[in-house]
């Protein structure tokens, strides 16, 4: 998966996880706060985890760039 995706997979996971801890804390029912609280935490997790890869990706590219280059000149 790539990092568009996972973040926008964590971002779906942060808004689902948000509706059922809002649901949960209005019904008082602390399961469904909870699960909502953890679906949230693990959307943030993704989110974090796609902006990280597209960062890695990103300098492995320019890397690979400069490492091109320089094999030219040399």
């Amino acid at each position: 998966m790539g990092g568009t995706a996972r973040r926008a997979k964590g971002k779906a996971n942060k808004v689902v996880g948000s509706a059922k801890k809002a649901v949960g804390k209005a019904t008082k029912n602390r399961r469904l706060r909870a699960k909502g609280s953890a679906q949230k935490a693990k959307g943030t997790i993704q989110d974090v985890a796609g902006k990280v890869q597209r960062k890695v990706r990103g300098a492995s590219k320019s890397l690979f760039s400069a490492v091109v280059v320089s094999s030219y000149i040399l």
